[in-house]
Protein backbone atom coordinates (compact mmCIF):
# COMPACT_ATOMS: atom_id res chain seq x y z
CA UNK A 1 0.00 0.00 0.00
CA UNK A 2 1.40 3.41 -0.82
CA UNK A 3 0.98 6.83 -2.27
CA UNK A 4 3.04 8.44 -5.03
CA UNK A 5 3.92 12.03 -5.69
CA UNK A 6 4.90 13.83 -8.87
CA UNK A 7 6.91 17.02 -8.85
CA UNK A 8 5.75 18.20 -12.28
CA UNK A 9 3.56 20.92 -10.78
CA UNK A 10 6.34 22.60 -8.80
CA UNK A 11 7.70 25.49 -10.90
CA UNK A 12 11.15 25.78 -9.31
CA UNK A 13 11.66 22.02 -9.42
CA UNK A 14 10.66 21.95 -13.09
CA UNK A 15 13.10 24.79 -13.90
CA UNK A 16 15.89 23.21 -11.85
CA UNK A 17 15.52 19.86 -13.57
CA UNK A 18 15.51 21.56 -16.98
CA UNK A 19 18.66 23.50 -16.01
CA UNK A 20 20.32 20.27 -14.92
CA UNK A 21 20.55 19.24 -18.57
CA UNK A 22 22.41 22.44 -19.43
CA UNK A 23 25.16 22.61 -16.81
CA UNK A 24 28.13 20.45 -15.94
CA UNK A 25 26.93 19.83 -12.36
CA UNK A 26 23.49 18.76 -13.56
CA UNK A 27 23.68 15.26 -12.11
CA UNK A 28 24.66 16.67 -8.71
CA UNK A 29 21.80 19.19 -8.92
CA UNK A 30 19.34 16.32 -9.55
CA UNK A 31 20.90 14.34 -6.70
CA UNK A 32 20.54 17.33 -4.34
CA UNK A 33 16.89 17.85 -5.27
CA UNK A 34 16.21 14.13 -4.84
CA UNK A 35 17.82 14.28 -1.38
CA UNK A 36 15.68 17.29 -0.47
CA UNK A 37 12.55 15.50 -1.66
CA UNK A 38 13.48 12.44 0.39
CA UNK A 39 13.99 14.59 3.49
CA UNK A 40 10.63 16.32 2.95
CA UNK A 41 8.78 13.04 2.48
CA UNK A 42 10.37 11.58 5.59
CA UNK A 43 8.51 14.33 7.45
CA UNK A 44 5.22 13.29 5.81
CA UNK A 45 6.05 9.64 6.63
CA UNK A 46 6.61 10.59 10.27
CA UNK A 47 3.22 12.30 10.43
CA UNK A 48 1.60 9.25 8.80
CA UNK A 49 3.26 6.98 11.35
CA UNK A 50 1.84 9.15 14.16
CA UNK A 51 -1.62 8.53 12.63
CA UNK A 52 -1.07 4.80 11.98
CA UNK A 53 -3.16 2.43 14.09
CA UNK A 54 -1.06 0.51 16.60
CA UNK A 55 -1.47 -2.90 18.14
CA UNK A 56 1.99 -4.48 17.99
CA UNK A 57 3.70 -1.65 16.08
CA UNK A 58 4.47 -3.81 13.02
CA UNK A 59 2.35 -1.70 10.67
CA UNK A 60 3.75 1.60 11.93
CA UNK A 61 7.32 0.30 11.60
CA UNK A 62 6.71 -0.89 8.02
CA UNK A 63 6.49 2.65 6.61
CA UNK A 64 9.18 3.46 4.05
CA UNK A 65 9.96 6.43 1.85
CA UNK A 66 11.39 5.71 -1.60
CA UNK A 67 12.78 8.41 -3.85
CA UNK A 68 13.36 7.18 -7.37
CA UNK A 69 14.94 8.28 -10.58
CA UNK A 70 14.39 11.23 -12.85
CA UNK A 71 11.95 10.65 -15.69
CA UNK A 72 11.54 13.73 -17.84
CA UNK A 73 10.91 16.53 -15.35
CA UNK A 74 9.68 14.17 -12.64
CA UNK A 75 11.41 12.49 -9.74
CA UNK A 76 9.23 9.58 -8.69
CA UNK A 77 8.74 9.24 -4.95
CA UNK A 78 6.41 7.32 -2.68
CA UNK A 79 5.65 6.40 0.90
CA UNK A 80 4.63 2.78 1.37
CA UNK A 81 3.43 0.50 4.13
CA UNK A 82 3.76 -3.25 4.00
CA UNK A 83 6.62 -5.62 4.66
CA UNK A 84 5.54 -7.97 7.42
CA UNK A 85 2.33 -5.95 7.67
CA UNK A 86 1.40 -6.20 3.99
CA UNK A 87 -1.58 -8.51 4.62
CA UNK A 88 -3.40 -5.97 6.73
CA UNK A 89 -1.89 -2.59 5.83
CA UNK A 90 -4.56 -1.74 3.27
CA UNK A 91 -7.36 -3.15 5.45
CA UNK A 92 -6.29 -0.98 8.40
CA UNK A 93 -5.95 2.02 6.11
CA UNK A 94 -9.36 1.71 4.48
CA UNK A 95 -11.59 0.35 7.28
CA UNK A 96 -13.38 3.37 8.69
CA UNK A 97 -15.43 1.21 11.04
CA UNK A 98 -12.38 0.01 13.00
CA UNK A 99 -11.77 1.56 16.41
CA UNK A 100 -8.19 2.30 17.44
CA UNK A 101 -8.05 2.55 21.25
CA UNK A 102 -4.25 2.98 21.46
CA UNK A 103 -3.84 5.47 18.60
CA UNK A 104 -4.39 5.91 14.91
CA UNK A 105 -7.07 6.44 12.33
CA UNK A 106 -8.33 5.10 9.02
CA UNK A 107 -6.77 6.81 5.99
CA UNK A 108 -3.62 7.61 7.93
CA UNK A 109 -1.53 8.09 4.77
CA UNK A 110 -3.96 9.52 2.19
CA UNK A 111 -7.63 9.85 1.36
CA UNK A 112 -8.94 11.95 4.24
CA UNK A 113 -8.63 15.57 5.24
CA UNK A 114 -6.72 14.51 8.36
CA UNK A 115 -4.39 12.07 6.56
CA UNK A 116 -0.67 12.81 6.35
CA UNK A 117 -0.79 13.58 2.60
CA UNK A 118 -3.68 16.00 2.80
CA UNK A 119 -2.59 17.72 6.01
CA UNK A 120 1.16 17.97 5.32
CA UNK A 121 1.78 17.80 1.61
CA UNK A 122 0.83 21.33 0.49
CA UNK A 123 3.24 23.04 2.92
CA UNK A 124 5.88 20.37 2.35
CA UNK A 125 5.72 20.86 -1.43
CA UNK A 126 5.95 24.65 -1.06
CA UNK A 127 9.03 24.20 1.12
CA UNK A 128 10.50 21.74 -1.38
CA UNK A 129 9.93 24.14 -4.26
CA UNK A 130 11.74 26.93 -2.38
CA UNK A 131 14.61 24.57 -1.54
CA UNK A 132 14.85 23.45 -5.18
CA UNK A 133 15.11 27.06 -6.28
CA UNK A 134 18.04 27.64 -3.89
CA UNK A 135 19.74 24.42 -4.97
CA UNK A 136 19.37 25.36 -8.65
CA UNK A 137 20.66 28.89 -8.04
CA UNK A 138 23.69 27.50 -6.24
CA UNK A 139 24.51 25.08 -9.05
CA UNK A 140 23.81 27.54 -11.86
CA UNK A 141 25.86 30.33 -10.29
CA UNK A 142 28.66 27.84 -9.66
CA UNK A 143 28.55 26.70 -13.27
CA UNK A 144 28.64 30.34 -14.41
CA UNK A 145 31.68 30.98 -12.21
CA UNK A 146 29.87 33.46 -9.98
Amino acid sequence: MGSRISLVGLPAVRKALAAAREIGTGQQLIHDIRDELHRALLHVQSVAQDKTPVDTGTLEASAETHTGVLRGNTIAAEITYGGLASRYAEVQHEAEEFHHPKKGQAHFLFGAETSAWESELPATMDELDRAAEKIAERHISGAAGA
